[in-house]
């Protein structure tokens, strides 16, 4: 079975060392935090195996020659440029050269690339060092319900947006068009210490997904 590293809305806070990251992020709750680095942990592991094969370790090796090409193609060019100063023929005979060895270089790259996911794939593993997608749409949260609100600067975190206040804002300021008949779920919410909320109520039993 593969191995998810995503659970809720958030894998960024997987790479920070921050003890409170993952409730940081708004979106996390301390449960979510503990499974999904267990979950990223056991990934992690697998992914060590996977990466110490001959067969991945040739696909990397590939890569970063691929790479340096790719680097030496482009001062290449640039020195041509600069050659082209003294000598059309000559800058022109050098800056095609390294166009192509720089083409060449990424089709290298690119195969190279595929393939290692390819690897991962085969394997059940998820590369624990590439940015992962980040979806919210599965989430029984106030942003995928029929009568989300939108509440300017309500998920604002530089500015400390309402979310994170420590008194619950009038219900015309809520995400909600039913805020008023669902007043304990708002209720509770605010209850939570900041640092403990996500960044919509997760409990309300008037959820209706938004289609």
């Amino acid at each position: 079975m593969k191995t998810t590293l995503t659970r809720g809305n958030c894998t960024d806070h997987l790479r920070d060392s921050t003890r409170n990251s993952a409730l940081d992020c708004g979106e996390c709750s301390e449960d979510d935090e503990i499974q999904m680095k267990d979950n990223f942990d056991n990934n992690l592991e697998r992914y060590r195996i996977v990466a110490a094969s001959s067969e991945y370790r040739y696909l990397q090796s590939i890569y970063t020659k691929c790479f340096w090409f790719a680097v030496l193609a482009i001062i290449g060019l640039l020195a041509g440029g600069v050659r082209l100063l003294f000598s059309v023929q000559k800058g022109l005979w050098l800056a095609g050269i390294c166009v192509v060895l720089l083409f060449l270089a990424a089709i290298g790259m690119a195969i190279a690339q595929s393939n290692r996911r390819e690897i991962l794939k085969r394997n059940a593993v998820e590369d624990p060092f590439s940015p992962a997608p980040t979806d919210t749409t599965a989430i029984q949260w106030c942003k995928n319900c029929s009568r989300f609100r939108p509440q300017k600067g309500w998920d604002s975190r530089s500015n400390n947006g309402p979310w994170q206040g420590l008194i619950k804002p009038d219900i015309g300021k809520l995400p909600c068009a039913i805020a008023d008949q669902v007043r304990s779920v708002w209720d509770n919410y605010f209850a939570e210490s900041p640092e403990k909320r996500t960044l919509f109520p997760k409990t309300c039993e008037r959820f209706e997904r938004r289609r």
